[in-house]
């Protein structure tokens, strides 16, 4: 589950329990697995039922529905919802207000010219623009050039209590007994988290400390080129692949240390994650990364797609227990402070609610 399905459910979740408004999640083609959490919660869900490619026939059943449930907020995440949101609305008589929210720069995973010339003509459209990070509205700011007046910066949140746990994956409990000392990753097997790169520097972590061990936790395309990686790089005893868990906070528990070499983030929830279960991390010097990290008392930052520094950053953070527990305390500190999901959660229902009451 993405980090916009992730904000939808918890979003969904509060609004329904702590407010009067009514929220719907919607879904250009399906609501996949998030469908059965959002009935665990009693959530309402709808399939718009995009077909490949343009599909004109999604907008028409996109407005069709919300006029037929007279919704007044929609709220969409990413590029295709705009695009599909903002046909749906045009032409609308009763237009609900329209809030849009991108969890990456979008110039780092779009690269013809064409479709962010029609991106950003898009957007000049939306009611507000809604930011999970700060480098993200100035983005909106600076190259999409939206006014400063329609942007909103409510940034990703974390419960730090659920990284609370004292329970630890078993697979990993007795990696632990058997003297290994792990490096965990937790992201999914696709070209924007960069893999590569630490399994590159595993090579040179294994070299100086042979009880090293990377585990891998996610499921994605990439995994048949990553395992071949390893194969070829001999690094069978020091890289496992976990595949997906649901228990993250069990898994985060084992580990000594956490680290991601992403291409590019928005605000990285497994960072965020990682950092809120006390555990030190290792981040790729990238837009969002260096929002969280602003010094290295909370986490260390290594340039990216250089194994060589995440090798050196992850050996420096082994070799060195109590420089982990500092770091890790320091950094769940600033999650607390800064990233609790209770004040992201009641920054959507204050914004919501705000404007339900403008179109009364």
């Amino acid at each position: 589950m993405g980090g916009a399905e992730h904000l939808s459910l918890i979003i969904s979740d509060y609004l329904a329990r702590n407010t009067s408004i009514e929220p719907i999640v919607c879904a250009l083609e399906s609501c996949g697995p998030l469908r059965e959490k959002l009935v665990a919660a009693k959530i309402r869900t709808f399939d718009v039922g995009k077909r490949a490619g343009i599909d004109i026939g999604a907008s028409l059943r996109l407005r069709s529905f919300l006029k037929k449930e007279n919704i007044s907020i929609m709220h969409v995440h990413n590029l295709g919802p705009l695009l599909y949101g903002f046909l749906a609305t045009r032409f609308m008589a009763k237009r609900p207000r329209f809030l849009y929210t991108e969890h990456v720069r979008l110039e780092q995973e779009v690269f013809r010219p064409s479709l962010l010339f029609v991106h950003r003509l898009i957007a000049q459209q939306v009611d507000l623009f809604v930011s999970i990070a700060q480098h993200i509205s100035e983005y909106a700011s600076e190259r999409m050039g939206l006014p400063e007046k329609k942007i909103v910066t409510i940034p990703n949140g974390i419960d730090i209590e659920k990284y609370s746990t004292h329970e630890v994956a078993a697979d990993l409990l007795a990696l632990k007994a058997s003297g290994k000392v792990l490096i965990g990753c937790i992201a999914a097997l696709r070209p924007q988290k960069n893999h590569e790169t630490l399994i590159r520097s595993m090579s040179i972590v294994s070299g100086s400390i042979p009880d090293a061990v990377l585990v891998l936790v996610g499921d994605g395309p990439c995994r048949k080129q990553l395992e071949a990686l390893v194969e070829d790089r001999g690094l069978a005893r020091n890289v496992i692949f976990a595949g997906y868990r649901p228990n993250i906070p069990a898994m985060l528990k084992a580990f000594d240390v956490v680290a991601l070499s992403s291409l590019y983030e928005g605000l990285s929830l497994s960072a965020l994650e990682a950092m809120a279960a006390g555990k030190s991390v290792v981040l790729s010097d990238v837009y969002g990364n260096s929002e969280l990290i602003q010094d290295e008392t909370v986490g260390l930052l290594v340039a990216p797609q250089s194994p060589e520094e995440m090798a050196k950053a992850l050996m420096v953070l082994l070799q060195n227990e109590p420089l982990r527990k500092r770091m890790g305390a320091a950094a769940r500190q600033l999650v607390a402070e800064r990233y609790d999901v209770r004040t992201m959660l009641k920054s959507y229902a204050d914004l919501y609610e705000s404007l339900s009451e403008q179109g009364e």
